[in-house]
């Protein structure tokens, strides 16, 4: 059973550029599950900041909390060009 949902967004000086919602994930316990954030390689601009941020959301009411609380997040600051080494 999954109860968490998955979104990404790329910043690019604070700004939303392109984001999305990952396929659910059914890892087993002590397992792990490569996965690929589905962004396209926007222009780098000179001087832009560029994040990748991930958001882990619940997909479902729980006894602690509603939906799309948002449980965990990621944010990566790396340029983005050495972020498509990462995933």
């Amino acid at each position: 059973m999954n109860i968490l949902d998955i979104f990404w967004e790329i910043y690019a000086d604070g700004k939303v550029v392109q984001k999305g919602k990952l396929p659910a994930l059914y890892t087993p316990p002590h397992c792990k599950e490569k996965v690929v954030v589905p962004f396209r390689m926007p222009v780098l601009e000179p001087g832009t900041e560029y994040w990748l941020v991930l958001r882990y959301k619940l997909s479902q009411d729980t006894p602690w909390a509603e939906k799309e609380y948002e449980v965990d997040g990621l944010s990566l600051s790396y340029r983005l060009m050495f972020l498509r080494d990462l995933f």
